[in-house]
């Protein structure tokens, strides 16, 4: 299935870039290919149509070809799934039954015309509408904590050595996805860590919330992860007390350490930090890109005239830059020599507090 037109697609906070086979989540990599890119790539180019099966099976794997129509079901759940879209409520594809059914395509399109370099966007109803905003991008990285109750018995039955801190000893497990750290007690904390480059702290907020909803709605890996902890250390008991939290994340804290040496001016520096303490000043109500813009807009005001907020505190360590921290998050500077020292000092602090809290 090969693009015709020189146009990428914008719904929901996902980019499709057809030519390149890519899609993106707010500037993150998805991962969708084959035929499940080139179904969603033929829905969306059909966004608001109801689309029969013969037609999309036709249009994708070409007339006559032996494809079961159980396969295309097999395909429209792994792109619900790529797309966080749940069926029962769906947010992108909707499942159209009876006689006469399909899928439609419901989330809102706009289609970008790639060959005039992202200056002119075309709208659904044909309309050209100007650029968004665009701050000087930036680099973070983000060390995200998430609390989880497993029970005393999987710390005995974990292989491995007891790592010690300062503040506490425990065992580790390391997953592709991160790292489960285990004390005694039977809490555990998930440490998952991600470095990447973002347009605008619009787009950490964003990337943020996105991340915590996987979290606590059980569709990231780390779940699944400890879910065969579960299966492997802890036997059934009904009487457990705790069984009803058993495994489920308690809540998510993120430490943000902005990674920009480029940025000299030290008030915006200052600011960023404020802003990267309390992301979800700049978490959207939906995925608009009208609500997007609205956000940007927005951080720029914060970082031209300062943000306010009484739950966020400076804080500092003695021969280093300086941070803020709020109930939501921690933020911090990388440039001083002793950076990465002092990174791992938070880290395994933050891990005590979380374990301990």
């Amino acid at each position: 299935m090969t693009p015709t037109k020189n146009l990428n697609y914008e719904f929901g906070g996902f980019s499709l870039h057809p030519r390149d086979r890519i899609l993106n989540h707010f500037d993150w990599p998805v991962e969708l290919s084959g035929k499940d890119f080139d179904v969603l790539l033929y829905l969306v180019e059909n966004a608001g149509k109801l689309v029969r099966k013969g037609e999309l099976l036709d249009a994708v794997w070409g007339a006559g070809a032996a494809i079961h129509a159980g396969n295309l079901t097999h395909h429209i759940a792994k792109i619900r799934r790529a797309l966080g879209c749940d069926p029962h409520l769906p947010t992108s594809i909707r499942t159209v039954r009876g006689g006469k059914g399909g899928y439609q395509f419901i989330a809102t399109v706009t289609a970008i015309d790639d060959e005039a370099d992202g200056t002119a966007i075309v709208d659904d109803r044909g309309a050209k509408k100007s650029s968004s905003i665009e701050p000087d991008p930036f680099e973070i990285t983000s060390h995200v904590f998430v609390p989880v109750y497993f029970g005393p018995g999987l710390f005995s039955q974990l292989e491995g050595p007891i790592k010690e801190t300062q503040w506490i000893n425990y065992k580790e497990h390391c997953t592709e996805n991160g790292r489960l750290c285990v004390l005694p007690t039977g809490i555990t904390v998930w440490h998952l860590r991600y470095t990447g480059s973002f347009p605008s702290l619009t787009d950490v907020a964003i990337w943020r919330k996105r991340l915590y909803n996987e979290i606590f709605e059980g569709k990231h890996a780390l779940l699944r992860d400890g879910d065969e902890l579960q299966k492997r250390f802890l036997l059934p008991n009904d009487e457990h007390p705790f069984r009803a939290v058993l495994g489920k994340p308690g809540y998510a804290y993120s430490v943000m350490i902005f990674l920009s040496p480029n940025w000299k001016n030290p008030d915006k520096i200052r600011k960023v930090l404020e802003l990267l303490a309390c992301p979800k000043a700049l978490e959207p109500e939906d995925g608009s890109k009208s609500q997007r813009d609205r956000l940007r807009r927005l951080e720029t005001q914060f970082l031209e005239h300062g943000f306010d907020s009484s739950d966020m505190r400076e804080f500092g360590l003695s021969g280093s830059d300086l941070g803020f921290a709020s109930w939501e998050g921690l933020s911090y500077w990388h440039s001083s020599p002793d950076s990465e020292r002092s990174i791992q000092t938070i880290v395994e602090f933050q891990m005590a507090v979380h374990a301990l809290w």
